[in-house]
């Protein structure tokens, strides 16, 4: 018979479970959370780990120190860097190759970023890895399992299909029935032929543990005891995102994949914030004025303010044309924009804009120089654009544009030589009624103006008011006035006569002021003062002096200057009393003849003639002798005895055409 006891024992041992399987083919790895191990468990690994206290692991290596936080975070700033000194070369520079970078740099923006971005990353990853970790990263050798540590997560690898332990340089393997090795390499001047020959020694005796071990034997060796016998393992298993990888990975995808248009992006930016910085620096003033080299600059290796770059250099040639000519000769888009630049200067100069008429911008010339034209909108511009021969707007020109400007300016003026002038080009304006109606209106106030002016309501006014009629009939407001340079012959004789009865030397003549090239002054003087005169007297211009010409028709004035000598001056010093100098007081008798056509030939004219002795009154000093005790130049001298007198006769002359209208009436 069986013995019923070994036989109860034996099936009692074919019952009971074993603590761990042996002879699998695949390693079994597990992937726990430190969050979620049961308390016992992280006492017993700390127990282990910290204090080398049972369990404590047979092998255990420190993770070998990669790249951390720090260094990613290093690398990020130094990309960050390299692509702001890559950003900033030739930033803003006119002379520098790298101005507007070529579009290779794309790729070194696009490099950049994505270090950048990769370190970032980096850096993110392993600090929310590594945060809040309870023990230091490594691998950790049991006699059931090896443990990997990484921040918050272990990875188990169990040992029921490792084969073998062997030495290695510096190391030991773990060989697994698969045929994968797991290298734990020692810590400097570890043995390694002792080590893996423990942890032979350890693995072997641990498949012979199962579950009829005794719980402290099983808790000396396993720190996950409570996991193992339950067969609990995903109650500590990590939630999905725990330490977030996948995150990571996408995160560093996401960054890869958005280098290229980044990169291309950021070569845009920089494209355009340099050619910001470099119209910046072209159009900035110097000594208060832009300089046109700069702005040519910018024309070579800018883009997006060529326009204004173009209006900045056209107004730096209307300040210093000399300067933009110059850089005319500039090849290429810089040379074009000058030429440009140069012909937009020219639009406010119709000199200049004539210049172009004839060439290929001929046409454009043409435009601007007809709207200047309108601009200035002024009778002479009208009539120097006629003056280009035949153009675009030539007819419109001709026809309204400048009969309107002078119609416009005959009518703000309202002097009747400009309305006059206006009806003698423009006789069939609309205007002309208009025009007309004017001057009939001035010539009927210019009698009357005539007579306020000179202050005698009631005098005789036949000759002017025959004047008034004759310049209506011409549509001439012009008056001929001759003025006649006085004779000096009278006053020879009697100087000569006069330097026989004084001592030699005291008597100074006085022929030679009163020559007619010394009276030029005088007769242009004069004429002026008579040509205010009318101006005063009659209103509206509707007389206006004009030199001597061949038209008979014209009303004319003819003045004669008759020298006389109306006694002798002595001129004393004014210290001894002594006569220094005798001169003849010399005075001049004003003879104006006047004379009105009749309406034809065969009608006799009306005329008018006054005369006037104009007396020397003035009070004039005379000094013979330099500061140095010379003798002053007799001409000097002559003006001193005369000057002051004749300044006063065109005044005099001028006063004397009151006649016309202050003469007692017969």
């Amino acid at each position: 018979m069986s013995n019923p006891e070994a036989s109860s024992s034996e099936q009692q041992a074919q019952k009971a479970a074993v603590y761990r399987r042996a002879g699998g083919r695949r390693r079994l790895v597990r992937e726990l959370s430190f969050d979620k191990l049961p308390e016992v468990v992280l006492e017993r690994l700390d127990r282990g780990i910290r204090l080398g206290a049972a369990p404590d692991p047979i092998v255990s290596t420190a993770a070998r120190p990669g790249p951390g936080p720090r260094f990613w975070g290093g690398v990020a700033a130094a990309s960050t860097l390299g692509l702001g000194v890559a950003w900033m070369r030739g930033f803003g520079d006119l002379e520098s190759p790298w101005a507007m970078p070529p579009i290779w740099f794309a790729a070194i923006y696009g490099v950049l970023f994505a270090l950048a971005g990769l370190a970032l990353n980096a850096a993110w990853a392993g600090r929310a890895k590594n945060r809040g970790a309870p023990f230091p990263p490594g691998a950790y050798l049991y006699p059931l399992d090896l443990v990997e540590i990484t921040g918050r997560r272990l990875r188990l690898t169990s040992l029921d299909t490792l084969r073998r332990v062997e030495a290695r340089a510096g190391a030991i393997a773990l060989v697994f029935e698969e045929g994968a090795d797991v290298l734990l390499r020692l810590p400097r001047g570890g043995d390694a032929g002792e080590m893996a020959a423990r942890a032979e020694t350890a693995t072997k005796a641990a498949r012979g543990l199962d579950e009829t071990t005794e719980a402290d034997t099983l808790e000396r060796v396993d720190p996950f005891f409570e996991l193992r016998i339950a067969q609990d393992w995903g109650s500590a298993a990590p939630a999905a995102k725990a330490g977030c990888p996948m995150r990571a990975r996408l995160t560093a995808l996401a960054v890869v994949l958005a280098a290229a248009p980044a990169g291309f992006g950021l070569w845009k930016a920089r494209l355009t914030a340099g050619d910001q910085a470099l119209f910046d620096e072209a159009s900035r003033p110097f000594a208060g004025k832009v300089e046109p080299k700069k702005l040519t600059r910018y024309a070579v290796l800018g883009e997006r303010h060529l326009d204004e770059a173009k209006h900045l250099l056209a107004s730096a040639a209307l300040v210093d044309r000399d300067v933009v000519l110059r850089l005319r000769r500039e090849p290429g888009r810089a040379g074009e924009m000058v030429r440009d630049a140069l012909f937009e200067a020219s639009k406010e100069d119709p000199a200049e804009l004539a210049g172009y008429l004839r060439g290929p911008r001929g046409d454009a010339a043409e435009e601007a120089l007809f709207a200047l034209t309108r601009r200035q909108n002024t009778v002479e511009a009208y009539a120097d654009y006629l003056r280009q021969g035949q153009l675009a707007h030539t007819r419109e020109v001709r026809e309204e544009l400048w009969p309107e400007a002078e119609y416009q300016r005959a009518k703000s003026t309202r002097l009747v030589g400009a309305l006059f002038g206006f009806l003698d080009r423009h006789p069939a304006s609309p205007h002309a009624d208009e025009i007309r109606g004017m001057i009939r209106e001035d010539y009927a106030n210019a009698i009357p103006t005539l007579r306020k002016h000179v202050g005698v309501p009631d005098g005789d006014t036949r000759f002017a008011e025959a004047m008034i009629a004759r310049l209506l009939a011409n549509a001439d407001s012009r008056v001929d006035l001759d003025i006649r340079s006085p004779d000096p012959a009278a006053l020879a004789s009697a100087d000569e006569a006069l330097a026989k009865k004084y001592p030699a030397g005291l008597y100074l003549p006085a022929a030679s002021r009163f020559e007619p090239h010394r009276l030029h002054g005088l007769i242009e003087h004069t004429r002026s003062a008579v040509g205010t005169w009318f101006g005063l007297a009659f209103g509206r211009a509707t007389a206006e002096t004009s030199v001597p010409s061949m038209d008979e028709r014209r009303p004319s004035f003819q003045i004669d200057l008759v020298p006389v000598i109306d006694g002798v001056a002595e001129w004393r010093s004014t210290t001894t009393k002594e006569v220094k100098r005798m001169s003849p007081v010399v005075g001049l008798t004003l003879i104006v003849h006047g004379t009105v056509p009749g309406p034809t030939s065969s009608d006799p004219p009306v005329t008018i003639e006054w005369r006037a002795h104009l007396e020397d009154k003035t009070d004039s000093k005379m000094q013979t002798k330099t500061s140095r005790g010379e003798e002053r130049d007799q001409s000097e001298q002559l003006e001193d005895a005369f000057g002051a007198f004749l300044e006063q006769v065109p005044g005099q002359v001028a006063s004397s055409f009151r006649e016309l209208g202050a003469r007692p009436k017969r």
